[in-house]
């Protein structure tokens, strides 16, 4: 069942799925967005405990969705402070929908500029968005800027060697392994903390089961 809903798939709705991946948008993007939620969440669940969230934090989400996990993170600690940032105009509404009974703020950006300040957060984290950084070394500087000394970022991904398999995934996508990662990071004035591999069954977003294999990197910003 499962092949033959890949097969069935045409080029354009290929590409359609591609795109709003990248940039959730309409109608068919709160449904992908819905069917991401589902798919992702049990590694978006696995990233938010390598977070090791406490009391007051303030959090920085990159890539948040429709963050119907927000909740998840709320649970972690006492009076977190949730900040998330969307190139989604769609996922930013859909994300304050959904979330109207929690305190937290939905911000849209330019993909590229963190609009804060130095040193603004004490943990970020980004599940599924490194595909998508144009400017990846410019990006991950950003991301030191905004974070506190010795404050904690969890990055996570799908690894090249699983998504290059999926037939939507084209010219979008920017994709790494773990020696890219490690070379990105080298960039920077981060240090990866540590590093979990993780393998799962999920349903992608042509309709097929597959396994999945990701990485979780756990990163520090050192004085």
């Amino acid at each position: 069942m499962a092949n033959k809903i890949e097969m069935n798939l045409s080029t354009k709705e290929l590409e359609e799925i591609e795109k709003q991946l990248r940039c959730p948008t309409g109608e068919n993007g709160v449904e992908i967005a819905n069917n991401m939620n589902v798919s992702n969440l049990s590694m978006t669940l696995a990233s938010i405990e390598l977070l090791k969230l406490k009391r007051n934090e303030r959090i920085l989400e990159i890539g948040h969705g429709n963050c119907g996990h927000l909740k998840f993170i709320l649970e972690e600690a006492p009076e977190l402070s949730y900040v998330g940032l969307e190139i989604s105009e769609t996922m930013q509404k859909e994300a304050k929908r959904i979330n109207a009974n929690h305190r937290a703020d939905f911000l849209l950006y330019d993909g590229h500029t963190i609009p804060f300040d130095e040193n603004s957060f004490n943990k970020v984290i980004s599940v599924n968005t490194l595909y998508f950084w144009n400017d990846a070394i410019g990006f991950l500087k950003e991301i030191e800027r905004v974070l506190q000394v010795d404050g904690v970022f969890i990055l996570t991904f799908a690894l090249k060697s699983f998504m290059q398999k999926l037939p939507f995934v084209k010219s979008e996508f920017n994709l790494y392994n773990e020696p890219e990662l490690r070379e990105l990071i080298s960039s920077s004035n981060l240090e990866i903390d540590t590093i979990t591999h993780k393998k799962e069954r999920a349903q992608s977003k042509s309709g097929e089961i597959v396994n999945r294999e990701f990485l979780i990197a756990r990163i520090i910003k050192r004085a």
